[in-house]
């Protein structure tokens, strides 16, 4: 098997998860990402993840892989589809007008990712991120302080929506799996300060799933 991915994105993070979780180990494969031509030769189209599986054949969709890769062996997920409504409106709250584009974009287009090869790829993200939200990189950060400020509210707020010590629900589940990437990104952003219970969820998991908060 081979995962083919981009470090930032929370998508492929999803499948890596879930592939750490239970120890299957699947060499990784970075896109670039002005790289058009390779995911469609893989499967018809730009997107990622794409995994190539057991068989060579090769399937997209990030929860789609997880629900393979969790049925290789005794499956560990007791569902693939999230039923707490709590954890997705968060998670709409967080995107609502570019909010966490606006102030993630500007600060992952600055790090050493694989996926930014060339400045092809790097003005592949910037030019789109400006075609989403009409702002530039440079005018994305002059807006940082003022996105933190609507951040930091909804952060205190997921704190009251991890009901367990561990993990969003009693035990490692779909919920962990769609949100944790998010979270995890936002720690590569200065300045996010994390309420106590975010912070200590957010370090479980990432040692449950082996992916570092910071890379």
């Amino acid at each position: 098997m081979k995962l083919y991915i981009y470090e930032h994105c929370p998508f492929c993070i999803r499948t890596r998860m879930l592939a750490n979780y239970k120890n299957i180990d699947i060499p990784l494969e970075y896109l670039a990402m002005n790289d058009t031509d390779t995911p469609t030769s893989l499967i018809g189209k730009k997107m990622s993840p794409i995994l190539e599986k057991l068989d060579g054949t090769r399937m997209g969709e990030s929860l789609d892989i997880v629900k393979y890769l969790d049925n290789i062996d005794s499956p560990i997920l007791k569902s693939y589809e999230s039923t707490n409504d709590n954890i997705k409106n968060w998670l709409e709250k967080l995107s609502k007008d570019n909010l966490f584009s606006t102030l993630y974009t500007p600060e992952m287009v600055a790090r050493d990712l694989p996926e930014f090869k060339s400045q092809e790829d790097i003005d592949f993200i910037v030019n789109r991120f400006k075609k989403n939200t009409g702002l530039s990189i440079q005018e994305a950060l002059k807006l940082k302080d003022e996105l933190l400020a609507k951040v930091h509210p909804l952060l205190e707020d997921l704190g009251e929506l991890i009901t367990s010590d561990s993990y969003v629900n009693q035990e490692f589940s779909i919920d962990d799996i769609i949100l944790f990437p998010n979270v995890k990104r936002l720690f590569t952003i200065p300045g996010v300060v994390f309420p106590k219970k975010v912070l200590a969820y957010a370090e479980r998991v990432s040692l449950a799933v082996k992916l570092p908060l910071k890379d």
